[in-house]
């Protein structure tokens, strides 16, 4: 008998995902938890995604405001269909063929034209080269979605959790892209998809 109770049934996949260990990232993204929804008929919601990324969460405040923020949201954001031509010329559209970091960093650098400008210089299709990056006289936003795709893309969001539950320091919108940018990272770029089909991007 295997290790799987449930092998060769529909609750397999949710099998596989119940005896994954706590805040285990598998290799390739973690696509798991999206291919078991799509398994069992359905599709998932960017509410269940953000349910699952901040489950370890420590921060109680922080975490209501982004479970609230993406139950309002109900899809992927982009900053207007510039963000969304910006991070398509960026990747070439192929999302998938770059990894999920780079992809996160490049989301959220290329939300805002003003950091665009300033940080265009330093990405490549394989790296983005922060420390080229010459911020000047950005204002807060700018320099708070610079700070979070610098720490996604190394691996440790810079961001201190009390700085992300504090709306006059970070915006709802600012809070759900770095969130969005999160979500990438955590699940890889499949993600990205629920905004495309629902807000027409």
């Amino acid at each position: 008998m295997g290790r799987y109770f449930a092998q060769d049934t529909s609750l397999a996949g949710l099998e596989r995902l119940m005896m994954t260990p706590p805040n285990f990232i598998p290799s390739g993204g973690g696509i798991t938890l999206i291919c078991t929804i799509r398994e069992r008929g359905g599709t998932s919601t960017l509410e269940e995604l953000i349910q699952e990324l901040v489950r370890p969460w420590e921060h109680t405040v922080l975490k209501r405001r982004a479970v609230q923020l993406i139950h309002s949201a109900g899809q992927f954001l982009f900053d207007g269909q510039l963000h969304a031509m910006r991070l398509l010329k960026l990747t070439g559209g192929n999302e998938k063929g770059v990894s999920g970091k780079w992809l996160a960093a490049a989301y959220l650098l290329s939300s805002s034209a003003s950091l665009w400008q300033r940080t265009l210089p330093a990405i490549t299709q394989e790296s983005i080269d922060f420390d080229a990056v010459k911020l000047g006289d950005s204002n807060i936003r700018d320099y708070t979605l610079y700070r979070a795709a610098k720490g996604l893309y190394h691996g440790k969001l810079s961001i201190a959790a009390d700085e992300l539950a504090d709306k006059e320091l970070v915006s709802d919108n600012t809070l759900l892209m770095i969130l969005n940018a999160a979500l990438i990272v955590r699940f890889g770029p499949q993600v990205m998809e629920s905004g495309r089909k629902e807000g027409g991007v």
